[in-house]
Parts: C-alpha cells; sequence; structure tokens
C-alpha cells in the first residue's frame, strides 16, 4: 500500500508554550504537522507549531485557522506548511523532529510521514 503514515502525541502545555520530540522511526520525509488544541485559543493568531530537526532545520510551520477574533475554538485543525527549501529533507531512522508549540494549551499533534521518502 502507498501510503504515508500518521503518529499521534499529545504534549502537555500549561499556561506557556513547550517543545515537544518525537523520534522517527524509519528513514523518511515529514509531510505534516497538524496541531489540534484541546481548548480554545483566545490568542491564535500568534500561535503555532514551529517544526525543525534536532539539528535545527527548519522544516515547516503549523499555523491555528483563527475566526475574526484571532482565536481558535478547540479541535480545529492547523495547517501545514513546508520550508521551500528544507521541507523535504530525507529524515534518517532515529532522526529527532523537534516541535515548539507556543500555543498556551495543550494540543494534540498529528505527524505524517511518507516511509517512501519521496520528494514532492
Amino acid at each position: 500500500m502507498d501510503q504515508d503514515i500518521r503518529f499521534q502525541m499529545l504534549p502537555t502545555v500549561a499556561s506557556s508554550a513547550a517543545t515537544a520530540y518525537f523520534a522517527v522511526p524509519y528513514r523518511s520525509v515529514l509531510r505534516s504537522v497538524r496541531a489540534m488544541p484541546q481548548a480554545a485559543l483566545a490568542s491564535a493568531s500568534s500561535s503555532a507549531v514551529t517544526v525543525t530537526t534536532g539539528a535545527s532545520v527548519a522544516l515547516g510551520v503549523a499555523a491555528f485557522t483563527v475566526d475574526s477574533s484571532g482565536a481558535a475554538a478547540a479541535g480545529v485543525s492547523s495547517t501545514y506548511t513546508p520550508n521551500t527549501t528544507t521541507g523535504s529533507t530525507v529524515l534518517a531512522a532515529g532522526a529527532v523532529i523537534k516541535m515548539a508549540v507556543s500555543a498556551t494549551q495543550t494540543c494534540l499533534l498529528d505527524i505524517e510521514l511518507d516511509p517512501y521518502a519521496r520528494s514532492l
């Protein structure tokens, strides 16, 4: 079957930003990271998930979808935008993906990997 594989994690975020780490289980390319806040974000327009490798290579940013007041409802998914230069970096098995969550609520992180390490 030719499809991407997804993983989910729920890092705890108290009242400030947090960093979550994910160990890549096999050689792959990161396709997407979606963040879904578990409670409403009042200032979602300034909240995002910045995704890098453990060596600080920028992979992309997941920004929250906000309403006219700048807030994001609980459960609303973010939109992932890969870095135009390094977003299709092939990650080795055991590499670390670092996700800096600037939201002030706990967010479920949905990580999508392409196990065939294809460039798009």
